[in-house]
């Protein structure tokens, strides 16, 4: 039986080796984390940006409902009396045929309301109709359609207010609170059942 004894500088080779492998590791996975942190803080900018642009585009897709909306809060508000006209400086108005056609023209143009059908869709835009100005969270409307707040009922109730949301019947906005965005929606055209 043989035996292979290795040269004393052999271990001592072996190991300075070994060493700068390690340090070459060392240096390398430095490297790759700090890439890995700039592609993370990249890709929360650009997440950060996504929200605000979706933000955005669902308040202009729920403008012309939410100026629709607040013409008709201003209306019940001013109760028979008419607001003068922002438009005219030497109190001079129309008269009073002109601003009823402007108003048949705006009744005329407001579009059909949106056709809901569905059970879940239903008693989610019922729920909803108990305060409709309100910005509703998924986890609000699973709990007041009595189904409490666990992951699972949150999810159905977020899938059913995405489902309406591309109806065009609820618009999606979300605001960043903390570290997390925060998702609600709320009602921007009228509906009704099918």
């Amino acid at each position: 039986m043989t035996t292979h004894a290795s040269p004393p500088g052999g271990v001592q080779d072996a190991g300075k080796e070994f060493r700068r492998i390690i340090g070459e590791c060392d240096l390398l996975l430095r490297d790759r984390e700090e890439r890995i942190n700039r592609l993370q803080a990249g890709v929360t900018r650009i997440r950060d940006v996504r929200v605000e642009a979706e933000t955005a585009l669902n308040h202009l897709l729920g403008a012309p409902e939410r100026a629709r909306l607040l013409r008709s809060s201003l209306t019940e508000a001013a109760g028979s009396s008419q607001p003068p006209d922002a438009g005219t400086d030497d109190g001079s108005h129309e008269d009073e045929q002109s601003a009823d056609q402007q108003t048949e023209n705006t009744t005329a143009q407001e579009p059909p309301p949106i056709e809901i059908s569905g059970n879940r869709s239903i008693e989610i835009m019922k729920v909803l109709e108990t305060r409709p100005e309100h910005p509703w969270s998924a986890q609000e409307v699973a709990v007041a359609r009595g189904h409490g707040d666990d992951d699972n009922a949150v999810r159905l109730a977020r899938s059913g207010l995405d489902f309406l949301c591309d109806k065009r019947v609820l618009i999606k906005s979300t605001t960043k609170e903390g570290k997390k965005p925060r998702t609600h929606y709320t009602i921007c055209a009228p509906w009704r059942f099918a």
